[in-house]
C-alpha cells in the first residue's frame, strides 16, 4: 500500500492501515475496537493518536507511527498478526514507534510473533511506559534502540523472549519496579 500511495511516509510493513493520522492531524479514540483486519491497525506520520479504553486485535500489527506522538492508556494491543497465525520472523510487532514522544499507562500487550513494543530504527524519540502488562512475544516486550530515552515503571514482562531490550544506537533506558520472568 506504501509503495503504490506516494506521498503517505514509510513503514516497515507494507500493508494499508485502517486507521491513517497524517503530519500535524490529531486522532481521538475512546472506547473503540479495531478487531479481525487484513493489514495494520494504523499508522501515522508526524500525527497525533490519543487512544483510551481502546481495543486492536488480529491485525498485521497495531500500526506504525513516526514522529507526532502516540498517547495510549487503558488499551489492549493483542494477537499479532492472530492466534493462529505460525511462526513468521516478519514484523509482527504489537506497535512500532520511531521519533516523537510516546505513553503507554495501564496497557496490555501481548500474544505478537515479534515485539511487543519496538522503537527501533529511524528517529529517536522518547518513550515512557507505565503500569503495563506484556505478554507472550515472541522476542522482546520492549525493544529500545536508537538515542531515544526509555521509561518503564512498575510494568510487567511475562513469557517473552526479552523483557526489555536495550539495543543499537545507545538508547537511555531506565526502568524501576518492574519484573519479567518466565
Amino acid at each position: 500500500w506504501f509503495d503504490n500511495n506516494p506521498g503517505h511516509g514509510h513503514s516497515h510493513r507494507s500493508e494499508q492501515p485502517l486507521l491513517y493520522v497524517g503530519s500535524g492531524a490529531k486522532a481521538t479514540l475512546t472506547d473503540c475496537f479495531l478487531v479481525d483486519n487484513h493489514g495494520q491497525g494504523g499508522h501515522g506520520e508526524n500525527g497525533y493518536l490519543t487512544m483510551t479504553r481502546c481495543l486492536i486485535q488480529k491485525c498485521i500489527s497495531a500500526g506504525q507511527y513516526n514522529g507526532g506522538a502516540v498517547t495510549l492508556s487503558d488499551c489492549a494491543l493483542i494477537e499479532f498478526p492472530g492466534e493462529n497465525a505460525p511462526f513468521a520472523d516478519d514484523d509482527n510487532d504489537g506497535l512500532y514507534l520511531t521519533g516523537g514522544a510516546h505513553s503507554l499507562t495501564d496497557c496490555l500487550i501481548g500474544w505478537a510473533l515479534d515485539d511487543g513494543v519496538d522503537a527501533g530504527s529511524g528517529s529517536a524519540g522518547a518513550v515512557d511506559v507505565r503500569n503495563c502488562w506484556f505478554e507472550s512475544m515472541c522476542h522482546e516486550a520492549m525493544a529500545w534502540s536508537e538515542s531515544r530515552d526509555a521509561r518503564v515503571a512498575d510494568t510487567v514482562a511475562l513469557n517473552c523472549g526479552q523483557g526489555i531490550e536495550c539495543g543499537f544506537g545507545s538508547p537511555d533506558v531506565n526502568a524501576v519496579h518492574c519484573l519479567s520472568t518466565a
